[in-house]
Order: C-alpha cells, then sequence, then structure tokens
C-alpha cells in the first residue's frame, strides 16, 4: 500500500527537492510525492493544493535558504495543520538555519538530509 506525501518547498530550491524526492523514492519505493509544481495556469492554486493536502498521508515542509520568506509555504504547512496532517521539516543542508514561523511557533519537527530517519517519521 503505498502513502501520498506532500512536499512544500519553495521553487528556489526544486534542483534539491528533486534529488531529495528521488531518494526519498528509493527508499521508501511505496512513497508518492505532489507538489504544487504540477497545477496549471491558470488554476487556482490554494484550492489545488487544500485537495492535494486531503488527499496526502502527511507534508513535508523543504527548507532551504529561501523557504523563510515563501508566503506559499507558509500557507501550505498552516492548511497541513488546520487539516490535521502530520508535518514534518526537512533542512536541505545543516546550514539552513532561518525557518518559516509557522515551523517554530507550532514546535514542528526539523530534521537534518538523513533518510533513515525521514523514513521513520513519514511511517
Amino acid at each position: 500500500m503505498s502513502k501520498k506525501v506532500f512536499l512544500s518547498f519553495s521553487l528556489k530550491d526544486q534542483p534539491l527537492v528533486n534529488l531529495l524526492r528521488k531518494q526519498l523514492s528509493i527508499e521508501g519505493p511505496t512513497l508518492q510525492f505532489d507538489d504544487l509544481t504540477s497545477i496549471e495556469s491558470g488554476e487556482e492554486w490554494k484550492k489545488v493544493v487544500e485537495d492535494k493536502i486531503k488527499s496526502s498521508s502527511s507534508v513535508i515542509c523543504i527548507l532551504g535558504y529561501n523557504t523563510w520568506e515563501s508566503d506559499p509555504v507558509k500557507w501550505e504547512v498552516e492548511e497541513a495543520l488546520k487539516q490535521g496532517k502530520k508535518v514534518i521539516a526537512i533542512k536541505l543542508k545543516p546550514t539552513v538555519f532561518l525557518f518559516p514561523n509557522v515551523i517554530t511557533d507550532n514546535k514542528i519537527k526539523v530534521l537534518d538530509w538523513d533518510f533513515s530517519k525521514i523514513m521513520q517519521e513519514i511511517k
């Protein structure tokens, strides 16, 4: 049985996010990932993302150097919490120290890029 995980991230970090997604797919072949990049131009992105989060078992907020200032990431995490979804955060690099307030205010667990720990949290 596969689990669907929604990935929340700043589009500026997409190359590293793609690498993380690929590695997580190898570590957990039953995982399916979704994010806002598949939204068509002109679609109401918040409604589409709301539905994607609703159909996911959990949300991973990927923390890069630009995430702390990303309003879409903040909204996605708030929406996930509103829906009662498990949210974990992953630092793309050990030197990322600025997080969106929604992460710190809600005491969301922040993990380093360690696949065994990430997989434990997702399962």
